[in-house]
């Protein structure tokens, strides 16, 4: 018999007796039969221990292996889980639930196996073996509703974890149903929002349905960021992101811009990477939108996300949405071009959202989350049936993932191509220009001062009562000035001249300006004046 076989029959005698005496004394016996993991130290390697305790904590389906990082899986209380980065001294405890930690004890010339502890350190060394890792379940997304994946030849939904996808998914079974009841199913959670035209609805449709295709890994692909833009505030952009994650049993993870303290946008936004969330909406950015980072995860497939104190977690942007909103969304000509805008329009102080007996439409689809989720998944059944067919549409820079949801969207959701009208959209959002007459064409609207000619002091005054800039006006310029309004006219007459650069007419987003020239009654010399309409859309 060896040293070490020897060892553990002492261990197990110890046991025995310890249970006998309990027996005899009434008690119940409680034989601790979790098996034995030696800490490293003499013939014991740190890749023997790492492989059992690794192995042993996988069963458990509580920790896992994620880009890099070891990650435990954490419920709420209300049940919603998130992931949590494992430190060493989370290991010590972790490691003595699944197994009995021993060390190797020389007495003479006899080896005794005996009762220890996991130290810190040990924890430590064990963490940062790759073994460790390795021996552990895979994880690339977890989720509280079903995901589906693609398996031999047709999609299936998958709830609970599935090693070979990485997907640890729990809720209820989806509601199967016909593609006519889940176009009928999508379109009308639409019906709250007034659209700007019926692409932009297309585009906000795609959203829906885009989660389901990445979350599985359908889409294997880079995918646009979801631009919700609108003309002015309280108009349910937010709302609507929402809407699409309480699709999927989730909510929306909202990252805003500091103006004081500590944590910067780009910091949040990797937080809640790391912590598993699977929507994250940049919230109601203002001024020029330009983040390095954010654009990186557009495009690459793996993105480094960083938090204070822990190391890098590897994450795959592919299967994360990102959602933007803004009242006027400027930013630069690569994240626009990487984005799906969908533009929504005020429906008014008095209009009344529709009323369910749960409540509003968010509360109703949360209730009914099922049925919402098997509307998405039959649509995209009838389309892998279909043998996942794509259209020709190039005018997005993410060809996979607009070809896919343009065919998508035309085919199964009664919806007008995916990107008419949207590269007029992105343009407008790079030139702070243009986004100037946008606002100036809003707010004319607001006013009541459509169908009306005006001349440039008119669009003065009218600019200078609100939000928008006025060109020429100083932080502390006065137009009651008469040299200040005389620069100002100036200046304003440059700016509008830069926007008709191309001709007396111009069409933003559902809005015509027109430009005239008149001669004054007064100076009898040539001077401008503009009106502005809204355009009838065209019919898909």
């Amino acid at each position: 018999m060896s040293a070490e076989h020897a060892g553990r029959d002492l261990l197990n005698l110890r046991d025995a007796a310890s249970e006998i005496e309990k027996i005899k004394k009434g008690g119940k016996a409680t034989v601790d039969r979790k098996p034995f993991v030696h800490i490293p130290g003499g013939s014991h390697s740190i890749t023997d221990a790492a492989l059992a305790l690794g192995r042993l904590l996988g069963e458990r389906r509580e920790y896992f292996h994620r880009g890099g990082a070891v990650v435990r899986v954490t419920y709420d209380e209300n049940g919603v889980p998130s992931l949590q980065s494992v430190k060493a001294s989370m290991l010590t405890s972790a490691f003595e639930r699944v197994a009995r930690i021993v060390k190797d004890r020389k007495v003479k010339d006899e080896v005794l196996t005996e009762p220890t502890v996991m130290t810190e350190q040990g924890a430590k060394q064990i963490l940062e073996s790759l073994d460790f890792k390795e021996s552990l379940p895979p994880l690339k997304i977890l989720s509280p509703c079903p995901v589906m994946i693609r398996r031999r030849d047709s999609l299936v939904e998958i709830s609970g974890y599935d090693r070979r996808s990485g997907v640890l998914a729990s809720g209820k079974k989806t509601e199967a149903m016909t593609v006519k009841k889940a176009r009928d199913i999508l379109n009308d959670v639409l019906n709250e929002f007034h659209f700007a035209s019926e692409a932009d609805r297309g585009r906000a449709l795609a959203a829906m349905v885009t989660p389901a295709l990445v979350f599985g890994g359908i889409l294997n692909d880079k995918k646009a960021m979801d631009l919700g833009e609108a003309d002015q505030p309280q108009t349910g952009k937010g709302f609507r992101n929402k809407i699409t994650a309480a699709i999927y049993n989730q909510q929306v993870k909202t990252v805003t811009q500091q103006k004081k303290g500590v944590g910067s946008m780009e910091e949040m936004f990797d937080s809640y990477l790391v912590n598993g969330a699977n929507f994250i909406c940049l919230d109601n950015l203002k001024g020029k939108i330009d983040s390095c980072k954010i654009e990186m995860f557009l495009t690459e497939e793996n993105y480094p996300a960083r938090v204070p104190f822990l190391g890098a977690v590897n994450i795959d942007p592919r299967r994360t949405i990102v959602m933007l909103t803004s009242n006027k969304a400027e930013m630069t000509g690569d994240l626009a071009k990487r984005s799906s805008c969908v533009r929504l329009l005020h429906r008014g102080r008095n209009h009344n959202w529709t009323a369910y007996k749960e409540g509003d439409i968010l509360d109703h689809i949360r209730a009914n989350q099922p049925k919402y989720l098997g509307a998405v998944f039959s649509i995209l059944k009838a389309w892998d049936k279909d043998k996942q067919p794509r259209s020709r549409e190039t005018r997005h820079n993410f060809r996979t993932w607009v070809q896919t949801l343009d065919y998508i969207v035309q085919k199964y959701l009664a919806s007008p191509p995916l990107m008419q009208g949207h590269t007029e959209t992105q343009e407008r959002m790079t030139n702070p220009t243009i986004n100037w007459m946008r606002d100036i064409m809003l707010l004319i609207r607001r006013e009541g001062r459509q169908n009306e000619w005006l001349k440039t002091h008119d669009l003065v005054d009218i600019i200078s009562e609100s939000e928008v800039m006025v060109p020429g006006l100083g932080e502390d310029g006065v137009l009651d000035d008469e040299n200040v309004r005389k620069r100002v006219l100036q200046a304003m007459g440059r700016k509008l001249a830069i926007c008709f650069r191309a001709g007396d007419e111009l069409r933003i987003d559902g809005h015509i300006a027109r430009r005239n020239v008149v001669e004054d009654p007064f100076s009898q010399r040539p001077t401008k004046e503009y009106i502005f309409e809204e355009v009838a859309e065209v019919p898909f």
